[in-house]
């Protein structure tokens, strides 16, 4: 914990390094160099509005980092860097840093930027569907695949989508009306990323090529595009109807005299909680909150989009349920980008595009990488598994282990590691055997070996690729070489050398007094009897306390009292007593009871013992440590400015 806490001080005191603009050197410590851009980005970084770069300021920094710099070129030459234990630390946030680092800059940013600009627009979309069962067999998708692929060699005849549609979607909520879905926006077809992305990336008027789905196969036609909608905030007034021409006659009737009496000033909320048949909102004055497109049917979203201005209201329209008239109260356009981010990103954690995305960088790692795969050794690998392969009683077969299987770059992986990873896989063995055959299993969990590689092999070149990574690495391990240098010159030397600190004591006696103190008791009366109190304050002026609880509490509780020894401005109404020896105080009001304090003694200022003083005591030597200890680091790492650069940095 103590670590953590450490670093964030650290880091928000060196900041983040940023890309170097040039290779000129401000100033030495010994024979270690700090650049240009270094130096005056962090301090920037840092000082933030204060980042005046007055020759002062500039000069107070430079002095504060160059012993930062100090403390670290001391820690390497004692060899802190070669401890084990630290490395392994440091690997740890090396690792937590570079996987947030890929999913972040490589996937995350892309899927957000893409997914707000889908939001701005609005598809109007059909399909035709395939449907593939979740328990299909190989032999079930190719019938699937054969018969989405007829669908779409009608179309390239140049059948219209919609008769293509209706004689073969599998999709019955649709099918009737030519596969009509209606307008989709980005994020809104949570789990179907395939199906989005089709639309977007297909003109108005045309059809994509056939995409597979979680649950099948798919040919997207754009109807039309339009800007985005937003979010529109309503209330309504609803008529319901039950499909007779009675009671249609009624209803039509009704909602007309609701709409003139709204024409002749009627207030909406009033009528909506009077007249509308929506149990939900009439008693919320038709109340509906916000709503987007897609979520209501398309005649209520039309009209109420239709509304021009806020607090206006719609004709009457009907749906489905009855007859409405809908109220606009609000209409929210697309935020920007920077607000939305947060947002965005949450929900793209959720969403199948999340793993589609990983899988597209995976393979663009490959293609960057050279990857290649020894088909024939991967061929030979197979032939030696036996059914126990998808059992938890596999063992590793009797292979050449090192024959390579495939490789990223230089980095090569045999059929030894493989071997090693499929036994570690058990369960991911017995899952995927009793779906597939041997030779499927093994080829599933060597993509799956070959990802999880793929993306090690990936973040072991983030240095290379990305320079503010190397520098955040740098922030990181100086920080971890900082707290422990520290840790040995300073915190456990002050902590731990008894000698030290007695010497020290004894040498700043005078910086330890306590002040003038009183040993006081605090009664507490639990009574508003004048006569009791009155009785109470003589006798506590002459008696202890014990004597005085044993004489009032005879029948019940009524005084109860603590003692101890207080410095002035410590306690109000300790300070605000006499400090003579029996002096007894006035009745204190206060929230636990009536309050009196009697003075027992008063105590001259004196010097604190050590073990009284100790917490001041091994703070203080803690900063005599560390001002020695910054002498002997300038006398060993001598800080050589370059005079001429420095002024050119003043403003």
């Amino acid at each position: 914990m103590l670590r953590s806490i450490f670093f964030v001080g650290i880091l928000l005191f060196i900041g983040n390094s940023a890309v170097a603009q040039n290779a000129q050197t401000l100033f030495t410590i010994g024979n270690t160099p700090v650049s240009v851009s270094e130096f005056e980005y962090i301090y920037k970084k840092n000082n933030g509005a204060n980042a005046t770069f007055s020759e002062a300021s500039l000069r107070e920094y430079m002095d504060l980092y160059a012993a930062f710099k100090m403390k670290v070129q001391r820690a390497k030459d004692v060899q802190l860097d070669t401890i084990s234990a630290l490395n392994r630390e440091l690997e740890g946030y090396r690792k937590q840093l570079s996987r947030n680092y890929l999913t972040d800059r490589e996937i995350m940013a892309n899927l957000s930027k893409e997914a707000y600009n889908r939001m701005k627009q609005d598809i109007s979309i059909r399909h035709i569907f395939i449907k593939i069962p979740k328990t299909a067999t190989i032999a079930d998708t190719l019938v699937a695949y054969q018969k989405i692929q007829k669908a779409y060699q009608e179309l390239k005849t140049g059948k219209s989508f919609s008769i293509t549609a209706k004689s073969f979607s599998e999709d019955a909520s649709t099918k009737d009306s030519g596969g009509e879905i209606g307008y989709i926006t980005g994020l809104q077809l949570p789990g179907f990323y395939e199906l989005e992305t089709a639309a977007y990336n297909t003109k108005a008027g045309q059809y994509s090529t056939p995409i597979r789905s979680k649950i099948g196969y798919h040919i997207v036609y754009v109807d039309n595009a339009r800007p985005a909608r937003g979010k529109m905030e309503v209330a309504h007034i609803l008529v319901r109807v039950n499909d007779k021409a009675k009671e249609e006659a009624e209803a039509q009737k009704k909602v007309n005299r609701l709409y003139r009496e709204l024409q002749s000033g009627s207030k909406f909320d009033d009528l909506a909680k009077l007249e509308s048949e929506d149990e939900q909102t009439a008693t919320k004055g038709g109340y509906i909150g916000r709503f987007g497109i897609g979520e209501y049917e398309s005649t209520f979203e039309e009209a109420a989009f239709g509304i021009p201005t806020n607090d206006n209201y719609s004709r009457p329209f009907r749906t489905s349920v009855g007859w409405h008239i809908v109220k606009r109260i609000s209409l929210d356009g697309i935020d920007t980008y920077e607000n939305l981010k947060g947002q965005l990103q949450n929900r793209i954690r959720r969403d199948n595009r999340f793993a589609l995305a990983q899988t597209a960088l995976v393979n663009d790692i490959k293609e960057e990488s050279n990857f290649k795969i020894t088909d024939n050794v991967l061929a030979d690998y197979i032939k030696q598994l036996d059914k126990s392969f998808t059992t938890y009683q596999w063992k590793m077969p009797l292979v050449d282990n090192r024959k390579p299987l495939f490789s990223f770059g230089k980095n090569i992986y045999t059929v030894g590691d493989f071997n090693k990873y499929l036994k570690g896989a058990s369960g991911m063995r017995v899952k995927y055997g009793r779906e597939q055959s041997l030779e499927q299993t093994a080829k599933v969990l060597l993509n799956i070996y070959v990802e999880q590689e793929a993306l090690k092999y990936e973040e072991s070149r983030l240095e290379d690729k990305y320079p503010d990574f190397k520098a955040l690495m740098r922030e990181y391990r100086e920080g971890i070489l900082l707290f422990e240098i520290t840790k040995q010159e300073v915190w456990d030397k002050a902590s731990q050398d008894s000698t030290g600190l007695q010497q020290f004591y004894n040498n700043n006696k005078s910086n330890y007094q306590w002040g003038e103190r009183a040993e006081a008791v605090i009664y507490t009366l639990n009574t508003n009897d004048e006569k009791t109190i009155k009785k109470f304050k003589k006798y506590a002026k002459k008696k202890s306390p014990q004597k005085v609880v044993k004489k009032f509490n005879k029948v019940r509780d009524i005084v109860t009292f603590e003692t101890g020894s207080f410095e002035k401005g410590k306690n109000k109404m300790v300070d605000a007593t006499l400090w003579k020896n029996g002096m007894i105080s006035s009745v204190w009001e206060e929230t636990e009871g009536k309050k009196v304090v009697k003075i027992e003694k008063v105590i001259p200022p004196t010097i604190k013992p050590l073990n009284e003083a100790r917490g001041y005591v091994i703070a203080d030597y803690q900063d005599y440590l560390e001002k020695n200890w910054i002498k002997d680091l300038q006398n060993s790492y001598p800080l050589k400015v370059d005079e001429a650069i420095f002024n050119s940095l003043v403003k």
